[in-house]
């Protein structure tokens, strides 16, 4: 075994998928609560109560690579059920799949590179326990194109953010106040440092995404929201592009999965 992928084990992440679940459902209407009165024995006249359907929540896998096509960054995006803006969820890409056969993929990032996004996007079900409806992942320029209405973001970091490129480190985002485009920005979502923990990427990713909330507001300028069917919720748009317009299309919320990186090498 060489010593990068000694390396590479040893900085897995056992992903808090739980929370990941309850946070996707922000967004939904939940149905109403009737079954603490219909097992109540003061409530036996009633014959039906009133409930609201669940409204459809289509989501999307939106991961990130190097220049090397290793996975970076990855987030799940929920669309509201009114078909404009939403939630993203920042999910780990070293985190820990589980029930794994002995020596099959036991990474999220492991699955993308030796099977590609459709073996990515069923990993990312599996540990969240949800439904993923479509996925997208993408270098620099073709992230930099689905964030493109977004516009101008000013994230600040607590710490230089770097990449490691062809065996050099590079600074993609300085300490302090940026002022990005979304080609800026779809640097650092790439960036990956050979030489830190991935603990060490989760504010700068989760600042990034910020600044994108931020700069969308109550939705871009261009951004075209998703058909919506009354009492049924928002449909799901035809492709990833025309899903992350809708997306940028109203207010967005951020949040990240917590994780505890492990050092055992067999996992």
């Amino acid at each position: 075994m060489t010593k990068l992928s000694d390396v590479r084990r040893q900085r897995t992440i056992v992903a808090l998928s739980s929370s990941l679940v309850v946070l996707l459902l922000l967004p939904v209407s939940v149905v109403v609560a009737w079954r603490a009165i219909r097992d109540s024995k003061a409530a036996q006249e009633v014959v039906s109560l009133p409930t609201r359907t669940l409204p459809t929540t289509p989501t999307a896998v939106i991961g990130v690579t190097d220049e090397q096509n290793i996975l970076a960054s990855l987030a799940v995006v929920a669309l509201s059920p009114n078909g404009a803006g939403g939630t993203v969820i920042l999910v780990p890409v070293g985190s820990a799949i589980g029930g794994q056969p002995e020596g099959e993929p036991k990474r999220l990032s492991d699955v993308y590179g030796s099977e590609g996004p459709d073996a990515l996007k069923k990993a990312v079900e599996d540990i969240t326990n949800s439904q993923i409806d479509l996925v997208s992942v993408n270098g620099v320029d073709g992230t930099a194109e689905l964030i493109a209405r977004a516009g101008t973001m000013t994230p600040t970091f607590s710490a230089d953010v770097t990449d490691t490129e062809n065996d050099e480190t590079r600074v993609v985002g300085v300490a302090g106040p940026n002022e990005f485009t979304p080609l800026d920005a779809s640097a650092v979502l790439a960036a990956r440092d050979v030489a830190a923990f991935e603990e060490s990427r989760f504010a700068p990713v989760k600042a990034l995404w910020e600044s994108l909330a931020a700069a969308v507001g109550a939705g871009a300028l261009g951004a075209t929201p998703a058909p919506v069917i009354p009492d049924v919720g928002a449909q799901l748009p035809a492709d990833v592009p025309s899903f992350m317009s809708a997306f940028l299309a109203g207010p967005i919320r951020v949040w990240q999965v917590g994780a505890t990186r492990i050092n055992d090498a067999t996992k």
